[in-house]
């Protein structure tokens, strides 16, 4: 049986570090998270703001995810720079510059909007690159992650847990 979490000191001091660090902190949250994770599915290395937010470096993979936050649905131009990257990192794998198989993941607190969920839908995004929000279940690929989650509490929840 595991210890409850400890509850913070200062709420409100918890609700302005957000406030100010929201992204930055749900990043921070969703890479401690892959670390914590990491020795669970054999991961060589967890690399952290380097190519991509976060990178899980497995025997035969390597796992690229870029994490966004959004206080609305995820929209294309949110994305495009990732799949630009994305695109890039591909070749290298592609030309042999690094090993491994690439996946690739965006990890969103909120839901796609109506456009992006139709180019999901539609294909219009590459078919190795996966966009993960919510409630969603991890596809198969990316089961050595932590999910996507909608809040910092829900994060911070899932990190102590």
């Amino acid at each position: 049986m595991t210890d409850p979490p400890i509850p913070t000191l200062d709420p409100a001091q918890e609700v302005r570090i957000a406030a100010v660090h929201r992204g930055f902190l749900y990043q921070h949250l969703y890479a401690v998270g892959c670390l914590l994770a990491a020795e669970g599915v054999g991961a060589t290395s967890v690399v952290i703001e380097r190519d991509e937010d976060v990178e899980v470096v497995e025997r035969s993979r390597r796992l690229y995810v870029q994490v966004k936050t959004r206080s609305q649905a995820i929209i294309p131009s949110d994305i495009g720079s990732a799949l630009e990257r994305f695109e890039r990192l591909r070749v290298e794998h592609t030309e042999g510059r690094r090993s491994g198989t690439p996946h690739f993941a965006v990890i969103a607190n909120q839901v796609p909007g109506p456009v992006l969920a139709a180019q999901i839908a539609a294909g219009a995004i590459p078919s190795d690159v996966k966009v993960i929000w919510p409630g969603q279940p991890l596809p198969a690929e990316f089961t050595s992650l932590p999910p996507a989650w909608a809040t910092i509490d829900e994060a911070v929840q899932w990190c102590t847990t």
